[in-house]
C-alpha cells in the first residue's frame, strides 16, 4: 500500500476549488455531455472548460447550457455561446437536432470566458457569465479585427493576454443616415441595434 503526504494532498485540494480571480479567461473545452435539467424538462449541455493560458492555466471551470424553447431570449443566449464556442450554425453540426452530436463538436473547441465568482451551497465559486468570442486564430479561424468581437480593446480585463494583443477599437459603421435633418444641423446619434 502506498503512504501519502496529507498535507500535500490537503493543499492541493485547497488550491482546486480556491475560485480564481474575476476576469476574462481563455479557454478550452474539456468535458461536454448532453443530459436533462433536474427538473427533466428541458435539454441542456454540461461543460468542463479548461483554462488554456496565464497563471491560472489548468484549472477547470463548469457550467451548462440550457435550450429552452419557451424563452427567446434564453434561446438567444444558448445561440450566443454555441457561436462564441465556435460553431456559429448549430443546425450544420448537429441537423438531427441531436444535443448528443452537439455536445461532442464542443469537445476541443477554443473560447473565453467571462468570469466571475458566487456563493452556491455556503461556498464561493467561480461562475462562467459569458462566452466570448475566442482569440485570433483558434478554431482555425482566421484572425479576428482589432476592437470587432474578438480582440480585447483597451482596458479589458483578459487573463494571460499582453497588454500590446489590445488595439484602438475600430469604429461601428452606421447602415443609414437619418433622413429627417435639415442641413447644417447636427443628426442624432445613432440607435443602437442592442
Amino acid at each position: 500500500m502506498t503512504t501519502h503526504d496529507w498535507s500535500s494532498l490537503k493543499k492541493a485540494a485547497d488550491d482546486a476549488t480556491k475560485p480564481i480571480p474575476d476576469g476574462i479567461y481563455d479557454i478550452i473545452v474539456a468535458k461536454a455531455e448532453a443530459t436533462r435539467t433536474s427538473a427533466g424538462d428541458k435539454d441542456m449541455i454540461k461543460l468542463v472548460v479548461e483554462v488554456s493560458s496565464g497563471p491560472y492555466a489548468g484549472r477547470q471551470l463548469f457550467t451548462q447550457q440550457v435550450i429552452s424553447p419557451d424563452s427567446g431570449f434564453a434561446l438567444t443566449m444558448f445561440f450566443n455561446a454555441m457561436a462564441a464556442l465556435g460553431i456559429p450554425d448549430v443546425a450544420a453540426v448537429a441537423p438531427s437536432g441531436d444535443v448528443g452530436s452537439l455536445a461532442q463538436a464542443l469537445i476541443g473547441r477554443a473560447s473565453r470566458a467571462d468570469v466571475d465568482s458566487r456563493e452556491w451551497q455556503g461556498v464561493i465559486r467561480n461562475n462562467v457569465k459569458n462566452f466570448l468570442p475566442a482569440a485570433p486564430g483558434a478554431n482555425g479561424l482566421p484572425a479576428a479585427v482589432p476592437g470587432a468581437g474578438g480582440v480585447p480593446t483597451p482596458g479589458a480585463h483578459v487573463i494571460g493576454v499582453p497588454a500590446a494583443a489590445s488595439a484602438p477599437p475600430v469604429p461601428v459603421a452606421v447602415t443609414s443616415a437619418p433622413t429627417d435633418v435639415a442641413p447644417g444641423t447636427t443628426p442624432p446619434p445613432p440607435k443602437l441595434p442592442y
